[in-house]
């Protein structure tokens, strides 16, 4: 259990994040696809268990079976996905000087795209204190201007 646990987290540390699994898979979708990456028989093991506690009638065996079929297809479209990139890749590739020159320019476009007023959140959250201690009270009423005036 522990070595698929192990297994299942470096896929999930790298994989769905530089495909496009989140888009497509929900998150245990995607959690179910790295661990059959790693153990096949565990994930499939939970997955005839989560099956096996339906009701017993004869009319939910055959949705219960088409709905398994969908799952289990769905989890197979999601491995391949993530086995397109496997967390060795991340190892090989980070450090070396042609990541590097690409993670500059991302970060270069990440910049552009950035709300520039966000930018120094220190001065940002200044900004809206002093905002806050200059703005003016308002005038607090008493009984005269109530009313109309004394009695």
């Amino acid at each position: 259990m522990e070595t698929a646990h192990l297994g299942a987290r470096e896929i999930l540390k790298f994989s769905p994040l530089v495909t496009d699994a989140y888009f497509f898979y929900t998150p245990s979708q995607i959690m179910l696809a790295a661990l059959a990456s790693v153990d096949e028989g565990l994930a499939d093991m939970m997955i005839e268990r989560a099956f096996a506690s339906g009701a017993p009638e004869p009319s939910s065996s055959a949705c219960s079976d088409e709905n398994r079929t969908k799952v289990l297809e769905t989890l197979a479209e999601c491995r391949r996905m993530l086995d397109q990139e496997p967390p060795q890749r991340f190892t090989e590739y980070w450090g070396t000087p042609t990541a590097s020159n690409e993670f500059k320019a991302l970060v270069r476009k990440l910049r552009k795209c950035r709300d520039p007023d966000r930018a120094n959140l220190v001065a940002l959250q200044a900004a809206r204190r002093e905002q806050v201690t200059t703005k003016p009270k308002p005038h607090k009423r008493d009984a005269d201007d109530i009313f109309g005036g004394p009695m």
